[in-house]
């Protein structure tokens, strides 16, 4: 989907995009922000946590949008962490200064479960 030439460059970030890659023309870019934690429970055994994580990707046109959004859905999905809240719009902050520089915003909202022993 990416026409640049860092076609092989890893567009998926965790918190920060770094400032030279906040450019439409590294389009599709992906950011995973983990939001926070709740516990769930807990034994000797195992603990067990309720993630909220947000996945934020820029995309140059709707249609990036379109055929890109199932494929992250179903990688959350198929890894239980369910969605609960999406929404996207145009990200007026990347295109302020430069209209060439338009994107569109897509955030994804899920709960996962993660559970790791003691």
């Amino acid at each position: 989907m990416r026409e640049s030439e860092v076609e092989d460059e890893n567009m998926i970030f965790n918190d920060q995009i770094p400032e030279e890659f906040q450019a439409a023309q590294y389009a599709p870019i992906i950011r995973i922000n983990h939001i926070q934690a709740t516990m769930r429970s807990a034994d000797n055994q195992y603990f067990a946590e309720k993630p909220s994580v947000l996945v934020s990707f820029w995309v140059k046109s709707l249609a990036q949008l379109e055929e890109l959004k199932p494929v992250i859905e179903k990688i959350l999905i198929d890894i239980n962490y369910p969605l609960y809240n999406v929404d996207y719009e145009p990200d007026r902050e990347a295109s302020q200064d430069n209209p060439e520089n338009k994107l569109y915003i897509c955030r994804i909202y899920v709960h996962g479960i993660e559970l790791t022993e003691e």
